[in-house]
């Protein structure tokens, strides 16, 4: 809106109009707080929980195994103490969140709820699974 003198008048982002209701910062902050939880879950964790078949040893400060994602023959699959992992054959990588959309199929914000609700964390009232991604989990 153009004001007298030529100034450009804006509102602030996230700011309503009188009589809106700004419902998209409380469902962003929903959305923030449950992958705050899943990344306090150990991608050793859920790697373990997540690929059963995957057999992790420790090497110096990190976690090196074959990588699930492609037929290796030397461990080149690693997750760092950071919580990020990453295949050095097939340049797969990300946190605990993206191993278990990766592994689950789902986006990221149905594997950070899989993840917290597999792990026992508290997830808000009203965030819930759509029902294909709550059939893939079971």
């Amino acid at each position: 809106m153009k004001q007298p003198g030529g100034k450009v008048k804006t509102r602030q982002a996230g700011r309503a109009k009188r009589g809106e209701q700004c419902l998209s910062v409380s469902i962003l902050s929903q959305d923030r707080d449950i992958f705050q939880m899943a990344k306090q879950v150990s991608t050793v964790d859920v790697a373990r929980s997540y690929l059963p078949g995957l057999n992790l040893r420790r090497q110096g400060s990190r976690w090196v195994a074959r990588c699930p994602f492609h037929d290796d023959r030397s461990p080149s699959f690693v997750i760092y103490e950071d919580g990020g992992f990453k295949c050095f054959g097939c340049q797969v990588h990300g946190n605990g969140i993206t191993l278990v959309a990766m592994v689950l199929n789902l986006s990221p914000k149905e594997a950070a709820l899989t993840l917290a609700r597999d792990f026992g964390l508290y997830v808000p009232n009203g965030v819930s699974l759509n029902p294909e991604a709550a059939n893939k989990v079971e």
